[in-house]
């Protein structure tokens, strides 16, 4: 029975005839030799003599001799190809290994944010209804600090880089490497979101308190 159709009715364990199962030093040339050591012993069987026994044990010591190369050059050929094979595969196991992009990016420095891009975006971000410009004239007043800048400025410095953007569509890496100038407005911002309503603290769960 064919294998396939073993495999599809679920055979695991199936005979298969000893004939198919060629080496690959079985050569041509080997089949020929092993065919003519068989003929000089079944002459040698036919009728033992001493001259026809000599004859059988130099066709059997040339048979076997060149039989013992041809399997030598065949494993010498099959070690230096698996050899080959395996140092390629490495080789290209390395090669995607180096160009795969580590987890680890906590490292990683964004170079493409540039600093007109930066102070544009929060220009926008910081209108004249904000409550940032609020902050300032409360900052002069006087009033009590609820967060503080190193507060602010540390857990800036934890956030991950490579990370999906939120509703603002700000950047981890926006926040993380900015300067002072940004910590001290994201701070007075914060701490009037603390005053007004202590609800729009979700948008900012990075500030929540440990």
């Amino acid at each position: 029975m064919d294998i396939n159709a073993n495999e599809s009715i679920g055979k695991t364990k199936f005979n298969i005839n000893a004939t198919d199962r060629i080496k690959p030093w079985f050569t041509q040339e080997v089949e020929k030799l092993a065919e003519e050591k068989r003929k000089s012993y079944l002459i040698y069987r036919s009728s033992p003599t001493y001259e026809k026994y000599l004859k059988y044990v130099e066709t059997k010591n040339r048979v076997n001799s060149r039989i013992k190369t041809t399997k030598r050059e065949n494993w010498t050929k099959f070690t230096s190809d698996m050899n080959h094979n395996i140092y390629g595969t490495q080789r290209k196991v390395w090669k995607m290994l180096k160009n795969r992009k580590t987890p680890v990016t906590s490292l990683y420095r964004q170079k493409n944010i540039k600093i007109k891009t930066r102070d544009q975006y929060f220009k926008e971000l910081d209108t004249a209804e904000n409550n940032i410009e609020l902050g300032r004239e409360n900052e002069n007043l006087g009033f009590e600090q609820l967060i503080e800048e190193n507060f602010v400025t540390e857990k800036l410095k934890k956030l991950k880089n490579r990370k999906a953007t939120g509703v603002d569509n700000t950047s981890n890496e926006l926040l993380k490497y900015a300067d002072y100038e940004l910590t001290r407005e994201s701070t007075i911002l914060f701490d009037e979101i603390l005053k007004t309503t202590t609800i729009e603290i979700i948008r900012f769960p990075f500030l929540t308190m440990e």
